[in-house]
């Protein structure tokens, strides 16, 4: 797990800083014009021992770490980062969906949410209507998978910085070019629209606020509307775009595609 990766290197980093603190600085402490006045001073033993051996050898001392230090230089652009750390952990349904040979687009930021994991493809907007257009474009494509889109603008410009005016003119944009969607789509196509989570714009502060967030779900064949009731979990949605495409389904959560008939 990264978190154990996090911990080992930061020990290990904890120890080789010791170490130089007990050896690399007392010999170059050495050269200063300082007398050593050797004595018992009622130290423990073996930091008392390991500091004679530091003032004895300092010269010595000092090579080898000024050639460590030369080696470690050299060595340092070889090193690599590994960003990726979504691959520590449980595949997600995305993962899922492409493993079942299915397309996953991923317009706005969701491709970095996910770090790339689990997308086929994916595209930046740089608004609503910019991301509204493009999941339109793709209704016209002849893809089968997920089309996944985040609309980004209803958090940041008007939920964090708690504009109610603003919230409400870019939920009536929406639902204009939401028309537009519902009327490309295909026969056999399943538009579902939630959020992740609350950001009421006239709530006090700026954070994320605690709701229950909609789940929609759309289809040309619906023969009557009925309410989905209130899920147990946000992975409810997760198990459905899984079951809907005949993908392994997570272990948590609970598909309701049988119930949008």
């Amino acid at each position: 797990a990264p978190y154990r990766d996090l911990g080992n290197l930061v020990a290990v980093g904890v120890f080789v800083s010791m170490v130089l603190s007990l050896t690399f600085l007392p010999a170059m402490m050495s050269f200063l014009p300082v007398r050593v006045k050797l004595g018992e001073d009622g130290s423990v033993k073996y930091l008392e021992k390991l500091s004679l051996f530091s003032i004895k050898y300092h010269r010595r001392l000092l090579v080898v770490m000024c050639v460590v230090a030369v080696i470690s230089s050299v060595g340092i652009p070889l090193n690599t980062s590994e960003e990726h750390f979504t691959t520590y952990f449980d595949k997600t349904v995305l993962n899922f969906l492409e493993d079942n040979g299915n397309d996953v687009i991923a317009l706005g930021k969701i491709n970095d949410i996910f770090d790339g994991y689990g997308i086929t493809s994916f595209s930046k907007t740089i608004s609503n209507e910019d991301g509204m257009n493009q999941i339109i474009e793709q209704t016209q494509k002849d893809f089968k998978g997920l089309c996944f889109l985040n609309l980004v603008d209803f958090d940041a410009l008007y939920g964090h910085r708690r504009d109610p005016i603003g919230y409400g003119k870019a939920i009536e944009a929406f639902d204009v070019q939401l028309k537009t969607l519902i009327e490309h789509l295909n026969d056999d196509d399943l538009l579902i629209l939630t959020a992740d989570h609350g950001n009421d714009p006239i709530h006090h502060g700026t954070d994320h606020t605690r709701e229950f967030v909609p789940v929609i779900a759309y289809h040309h064949h619906i023969q009557s509307p009925k309410h989905l009731g209130i899920r147990q979990t946000f992975a409810d949605l997760g198990a459905t775009i899984s079951d809907n495409f005949k993908a392994e389904l997570p272990s948590i959560g609970t598909s309701f595609l049988k119930e949008l008939k």
